[in-house]
């Protein structure tokens, strides 16, 4: 009986698909970031119950340092009414998420709410963490 003669493998690696999976995770992670909310670090309250909205929205995001983003965009405290107004005209029938860190004065929240009342706002949410 004879058997094939041994040949000599290659110790070389072919890394192509190696290079091709870390190319594909780089477009993947470049195009989620893309869709992802410019967020600040905060804290947010928690709740039990509620609802979550699907619908087109506009965010007002206020973190402990009290900076407000409006759709990933900063505005001071005197500037956010005529942000919102202008937010809202241009997506009209959308409602406001407030997304306010838990840590914050309710004198700051208060304020806040008069401004987007200010702006016309009538449909405000607020966003808070689910309990686990």
């Amino acid at each position: 009986m004879r058997f094939p003669p041994l040949t000599q493998k290659s110790s070389v690696m072919d890394i192509a698909p190696m290079v091709d999976l870390v190319f594909l995770l780089l477009v993947f992670f470049m195009i989620g970031s893309r869709f992802a909310q410019p967020s600040m670090e905060m804290q947010l309250p928690e709740a039990s119950t509620g609802n979550i909205s699907q619908s087109n929205s506009i965010v007002i995001s206020v973190n402990r340092e009290r900076n407000i983003s409006l759709n990933g965009r900063f505005f001071t405290m005197e500037e956010l009414s005529r942000g919102l107004k202008a937010a809202m005209q241009e997506n009209s029938n959308s409602e406001v998420i407030l997304r306010l860190d838990g840590r914050i004065p309710y004198e700051y929240f208060v304020r806040i709410m008069d401004r987007c009342r200010e702006a016309g706002a009538t449909n405000l949410r607020l966003e808070y963490e689910p309990t686990k």
